[in-house]
Parts: structure tokens; C-alpha cells; sequence
């Protein structure tokens, strides 16, 4: 992880990011490059579109439920309290809800 990913990764291992933490803390000190919030759910990532690796986090109802850190050949949750069930709703939220989407701080996708 520490040749691929975002250094934000550290913060998740040494559990300076954890679970039920609130997602705009989290935004505010770690500065992700992509924040989609729609719904009850906020998604971060941490890496440039088409990127071989990253790390991803997302809240529901302004708290952290998961994070996890991904390649095209292993993965590592730090953390996934979501059901399948909130996993399907947050799925439906993206398609069904007007989404705000920031890209390096910026809106640049506004309902």
C-alpha cells in the first residue's frame, strides 16, 4: 500500500480514521480527490480516475461504514459495518438521487 495508495491509508491502520467517525472531519483533514454525496451516503476516494489502486470510504447518515483500500490484484477493508441491504440502497441512491460531486475541491456536478 505505501508504493500505491494514498498515504490516507496510514491514518486508516493506525485507526486515526475509524468507524463512525464523522465524514466531514474526515474530508476536511485528509483532502480527498473525489467527494459524492447523495442521499443518506457520501463516497470519498482518494486516487485519479483510471488509477490501478486507491482508497475508498463511505458514510451513511454523516458517519464512516466502510473503508477499504484496492488494486487490481488484492484488497483490504479497514472497516464495513453495511449490510447488503444498505449496500443496495446506497447503490439505488447513486442512480435515484441528485448527487453533488466535488473533484479536488471543486463542485463540479451540482443538483
Amino acid at each position: 500500500m505505501a508504493r500505491e495508495c494514498h498515504p490516507v491509508w496510514r491514518d486508516l491502520a493506525l485507526r486515526r480514521i475509524y468507524e463512525g467517525q464523522r465524514v466531514d472531519d474526515v474530508i476536511e483533514r485528509t483532502k480527498p480527490v473525489c467527494v459524492v454525496r447523495h442521499g443518506r451516503f457520501v463516497e470519498i476516494a482518494y486516487q485519479d480516475p483510471l488509477s490501478f489502486s486507491g482508497v475508498h470510504m463511505v458514510a451513511m447518515d454523516d458517519k464512516l461504514v466502510r473503508a477499504m483500500s484496492l488494486s487490481c490484484k488484492w484488497e483490504h477493508t479497514f472497516f464495513n459495518s453495511m449490510s447488503d441491504e444498505d449496500d443496495q440502497q446506497m447503490h439505488l441512491s447513486y442512480e435515484t438521487n441528485q448527487r453533488t460531486v466535488q473533484y479536488d475541491g471543486k463542485t463540479v456536478v451540482k443538483p
